[in-house]
């Protein structure tokens, strides 16, 4: 396969990944919500250790400018404790939701992704051939008497590792 015909199936994945529906206004609202129930619920438990450690130094002489009482610290941990609560149905709708949409869109790019994979292994399969020849030739020639560092035979030995990287990493793909 041509690195022409790599270059083409990469582009089509990537154009089918672009034209993947917007999030649904659903997944959206619930991951805003999310968001903001977890910043509300910082914030009330910033208050909450703010109020007691207030409190804690009052009672040990420090000087406050005010000592918050038993009850508001009740209702603040009581109010923590709701946002804990409302976390936890946030949370658990968004991932919901958003694990949906991400298995929708791995479905669509799924066969578009699978001839991308395929063909850039085709291409690094090509190189790793080339590069055996090109180390096949610096063999030749270093046993000729050509000095290893003549640069019509330099180099191949470095790219060895490059090429067998990339090669696991294609067939991975293609798994």
């Amino acid at each position: 396969m041509t690195r022409n015909n790599k270059d083409q199936k990469g582009a089509e994945y990537f154009t089918r990944a672009l034209r993947l529906p917007e999030k649904p206004r659903q997944l959206v609202d619930a991951g805003q919500a999310y968001e903001a129930t977890r910043n509300a619920r910082s914030l009330a438990a910033r208050e909450l250790s703010d109020m007691r450690m207030t409190r804690s130094n009052a009672e040990l002489g420090v000087t406050v400018q005010s000592i918050p009482t038993q009850a508001q610290i009740d209702d603040a941990a009581d109010n923590l404790a709701e946002l804990v609560n409302q976390d936890t149905e946030t949370s658990g709708t968004f991932n919901a939701l958003n694990r949906e949409y991400v298995q929708t869109a791995n479905q669509a790019l799924q066969p578009v992704y699978q001839d991308y994979a395929v063909a850039v292994l085709e291409a690094v399969e090509r190189l790793d051939i080339l590069l055996k020849v090109g180390e096949d030739f610096h063999r030749d020639a270093v046993r000729a008497g050509v000095s290893p560092d003549h640069p019509a035979i330099c180099g191949s030995k470095g790219q060895r590792g490059l090429v067998d990287n990339s090669l696991k990493l294609a067939r991975s793909w293609c798994r």
